[in-house]
């Protein structure tokens, strides 16, 4: 039996208008912008099974406060080292620059430990994550793929996607200029860093998960976490980190030249 050509139509039609509605709406984005704070001196949070940061086992107070325990089984010999070494440093106060006090980029995941606000700003194809700390700033590409070939930089490249409640990052392509952390935890080029954002505690604390791995300083790949408060009366405030005007040339003299001295 031959059906009108009408009645097909309209049966694709229906079936399609069907299947339409049937459709799953769009999985709901986290909102996690806003801006955030944590403690300066916090150091990073260990997970609860498997390897861990360099933990801070500096007791007191005062200069010299971050002594990284260089017999965390994740250091390869060589990165162990150069923690031992930093720690005597600080020990003896001796002036040693990081690069937040030279006023060069963090790194990830060492832009964790950076004092001051972060904010976080969303958008459908993009994830901002700007810090007050000399206006330094991460741009997250969403549903993205990293480019081949990269050339290594201080924060490397960045993508992301939603997973529930939480945002993803994954970050590769950093150079090896930076630290992992306050202690002078060294990586080398090859880290790759994933992150992990999710908001707890009734939205008044973000969580930054991340797992580093990078077979050049590391035994295995290894975690942390950081917490941030949430500050609803954040915001953003100028620095020139250029200038630093905190405490260079008091604890730290600036070199002088005799020659330009003033004459008295």
């Amino acid at each position: 039996m031959r059906i009108p050509a009408r009645i097909v139509l309209t049966a694709t039609v229906a079936c399609a208008g069907h299947a339409f509605a049937q459709a799953a709406p769009a999985p709901a984005v986290p909102d996690l912008s806003g801006f955030f704070n944590h403690n300066p001196n916090d150091s990073f949070g260990s997970p609860p099974s498997g390897l861990g940061p360099v933990i801070n086992v500096f007791k007191g107070r005062g200069r010299g406060m971050w002594h990284g325990d260089h017999t965390n089984p994740m250091l390869q010999p060589w990165a162990a080292e150069v923690v031992r070494k930093q720690a005597e440093m600080e020990r003896a106060e001796t002036p040693n620059l990081t690069s937040q006090q030279m006023c060069m980029p963090s790194g990830v995941p060492n832009i964790h430990q950076l004092p001051d606000t972060l904010q976080i700003l969303q958008t459908p194809n993009h994830v901002a994550i700007v810090y007050a700390r000399d206006h330094q700033i991460r741009i997250v590409n969403l549903n993205a793929k990293h480019p081949e070939n990269l050339t290594p930089s201080w924060y490397g490249d960045s993508i992301g996607h939603y997973e529930g409640d939480t945002l993803v990052v994954d970050t590769v392509g950093m150079n090896d200029k930076t630290w992992t952390d306050r202690m002078g935890t060294p990586h080398t080029d090859k880290i790759h860093v994933v992150e992990r954002y999710h908001v707890i505690n009734n939205g008044r604390v973000l969580r930054a998960d991340f797992t580093v791995t990078d077979p050049g300083a590391f035994t295995a790949p290894w975690s942390g976490y950081m917490d941030y408060q949430r500050n609803p009366r954040g915001a953003i405030d100028e620095q020139a980190c250029a200038e630093n005007p905190r405490d260079m040339g008091v604890n730290y003299p600036i070199p002088k030249d005799a020659r330009y001295a003033p004459r008295p």
